[in-house]
């Protein structure tokens, strides 16, 4: 670090560089607070060479994000998310992959902290926007939709969520086959959703 400084100043584009490959080593060693220390100098030098909508500065505040998760600091978390997602917009547009992304971990960070309209809301966007860029990216896709219909059980909508998980059963069988251990874990899933809904399929004894 002292030599890329001593060659290029402590504000140049290739300390950041480092200054971010430095934190994504404290993430390997599982250290978030030096991590975090090297995420933030290297979104600081990141802002003072380049616009605020750019696409290095989305992806800094990213990865201040997925450490406040880390942190189980989902608020701070759900908020740079969003600040990255908002800088996403300004450059490549609502459906692009990084903003599906990130409306992902918006999603899940708002999960966390049990707001489950709002975690709803961004998975349901982030789905759509999936669907419109690559609709045969059936894994990215069954997993969004999985994650929904956890959100829709936990807001107590037993239909919505038997509707997203037959949705998700059959892009997993597309993914994995019809025999796989997931695909029968949803189906589980579903029978326990519609008792949930009164809805059991299987009819009473001696009935006719």
């Amino acid at each position: 670090m002292e030599v890329y400084q001593s060659i290029h100043g402590e504000d140049h584009y290739a300390v950041a560089v480092l200054q971010s490959n430095i934190a994504t080593v404290y993430k390997n060693l599982k250290e978030l607070d030096q991590r975090l220390l090297y995420q933030f100098k290297s979104l600081e030098i990141i802002k003072s060479l380049h616009r605020v909508n750019h696409h290095e500065t989305a992806g800094n505040y990213l990865g201040l994000g997925h450490i406040y998760y880390e942190y189980k600091d989902y608020e701070k978390a759900a908020n740079l998310y969003a600040v990255a997602a908002k800088i996403y917009i300004e450059i490549y547009g609502e459906t692009h992959p990084s903003t599906a992304a990130t409306y992902n971990n918006m999603a899940t960070a708002y999960e966390k902290q049990g707001e489950y309209k709002k975690a709803l809301d961004y998975a349901l966007k982030s789905m759509e926007i999936q669907v419109t860029i690559d609709p045969e990216n059936y894994s990215r896709i069954g997993t969004t939709c999985h994650q929904i219909t956890m959100i829709y059980e936990k807001l107590e909508k037993y239909e919505e969520a038997i509707e997203f998980f037959e949705r998700t059963i059959e892009i997993k069988k597309v993914v994995y086959g019809e025999d796989h251990p997931f695909v029968t874990i949803i189906d589980t899933q579903i029978g326990l959703a519609q008792l949930k809904a009164g809805k059991n399929t299987e009819e009473p004894e001696g009935s006719t």
